[in-house]
């Protein structure tokens, strides 16, 4: 299994390397702010909170403003779906656990990462983790697979 970044790879990579036999997933973060990402000029200035520790350029993002993260995070995983990916990974939905400039609670990221998996089950997801039309998530504790970012 592959785990790769869905803005550095596109549907010529993840196609090649299904081609070898392997499964493509779609690293995506869901959580958090980056400032080299396509779309960064998306994501108003007051949902943008402290840096992530050890991170230089990514921030956390205030998950409890879906009216403005779910058309950024829809597109995203549209974007992975379209480029052909097996799976979605969406990284840093723990921002509860740490210092992010919002105060998120447990009920705050449960509500966000419920909603992820809400979303996209009327396109043939079902239980598990995110899901875009059909395309598994991967999560780290729950779920099919187990992936870890490795950079």
């Amino acid at each position: 299994m592959h785990d790769i970044d869905l803005f550095d790879n596109d549907a010529a990579t993840v196609s090649a390397l299904h081609e070898d036999g392997r499964i493509v997933i779609c690293y995506m973060n869901a959580g958090g702010w980056e400032n080299w990402r396509s779309d960064a000029a998306e994501f108003p200035e007051e949902i943008i909170g402290k840096n992530l520790d050890g991170w230089e350029g990514e921030r956390w993002l205030d998950i409890r403003r879906l009216d403005v993260l779910a058309p950024i995070m829809e597109d995203r995983m549209i974007a992975c779906k379209n480029k052909g990916f097996d799976g979605i990974e969406p990284d840093n939905v723990d921002g509860y656990l740490n210092d992010t400039g919002f105060d998120l609670t447990a009920t705050d990221q449960l509500e966000f990462n419920s909603w992820g998996r809400r979303r996209f089950s009327s396109c043939g997801g079902g239980n598990g983790g995110w899901r875009v039309c059909g395309l598994p998530t991967i999560r780290a504790r729950h779920g099919r697979f187990s992936a870890r970012n490795h950079k």
